[in-house]
Formats: C-alpha cells, sequence, structure tokens
C-alpha cells in the first residue's frame, strides 16, 4: 500500500466540502460543529491559494490518495491535510503544524499511520532548512486514535497549546 501526496486542486473542493460537513471527521475540530457553507468556500478558497513555504501565517493544502484500500484495488482520494506555519511561542516556537482528515470510509482500513507519515514526510521533504522549525501536530485530548497515530510515528507530547495536546516529532 502507497499513500501518495499531491496538491490540493479544484476537483479536490467537492471531498474538502463533504468531510467538513461530516460531523464524525469535524468532532475534534474547532468547536466540534460542521463547517458552513461560507466556512467551507473560505477554507477552499486558501487551499487553491497557497502561502509561501514556512512563512509564519501561510498555509498548504493537500490530498492523500492511496493505490490500495482496505479490500478495494485502485486509486482512492482517501483524506485531506495541511501544514500550517505558526509560532506558538514559548518552548515550541516557530513550527509547521499539521493537520489531516482521513475519509470514514476508510476508517479502520489502517490508513491513519501511513497517511500521517506521508504528511510528515511531505513537510520536511518541503522545508527550507534540513532541521528548520519542529513539526508538530495539535490533537484534541479526547481524540486518542489520532494521539496513539503520531505517537507511533515518533511524535512526543511537549505540552498544550490553546486547549489542544501538542506532540512535536523529533528531527
Amino acid at each position: 500500500m502507497t499513500v501518495r501526496v499531491r496538491d490540493f486542486g479544484q476537483d479536490d473542493a467537492a471531498f474538502l466540502g463533504a468531510l467538513a460537513r461530516d460531523p464524525r471527521v469535524v468532532r475534534f475540530v474547532g468547536d466540534g460543529t460542521v463547517w458552513s457553507d461560507a466556512y467551507i468556500a473560505e477554507r477552499t478558497a486558501q487551499a487553491l491559494t497557497p502561502g509561501a513555504w514556512g512563512e509564519v501565517g501561510a498555509t498548504r493544502w493537500v490530498t492523500l490518495w492511496c493505490d490500495e484500500a482496505g479490500e478495494e484495488p485502485g486509486e482512492h482520494r482517501i483524506g485531506l491535510a495541511l501544514a500550517m506555519f505558526k509560532d506558538l511561542g514559548g518552548d515550541i516556537g516557530e513550527c509547521t503544524e499539521i493537520g489531516y482528515w482521513l475519509d470514514p470510509d476508510f476508517w479502520g482500513c489502517g490508513l491513519a499511520k501511513p497517511m500521517v507519515a506521508a504528511v510528515a514526510d511531505w513537510v520536511e521533504a518541503n522545508a527550507a532548512e534540513p532541521g528548520g522549525p519542529h513539526l508538530v501536530a495539535r490533537i484534541a485530548p479526547d481524540n486518542a486514535a489520532s494521539a496513539a497515530t503520531v505517537r507511533g510515528l515518533g511524535f512526543e507530547y511537549t505540552g498544550a497549546s490553546e486547549g489542544l495536546d501538542v506532540y512535536t516529532r523529533s528531527r
């Protein structure tokens, strides 16, 4: 099974909308409610006009594809991810935060870990300098599955920020 990262394109807009309207997907994002059409349009526009790589405040979106998902051969769009370039202050400071959604149709298929690994590898491959800003994932404290996924990829709990647990990947 291979997970591939592709730049977000116009043909991915409906996929973003479908995931953003699914209460199972957004329950650990923001206030946990599905996104409004206006907010989906705003985030889609952001995804279609990526910011400069590594510039604090910029965001880059991608879609994730798999050549095999469970029992279904063939290419499947399995999720979305983004890299957000931030300054969390404190011990973390400037960082690249990753966020990701796996399509619920593919939950339980063993795709979360390879998907997040592909996102982390994509960020590190595009970093302006090796060993640059920390790579972090901020995860809702109740999202045990996501926390287990990032810990399995070498991320370590390093504190909290804005009510979210912060996991940092050593380089």
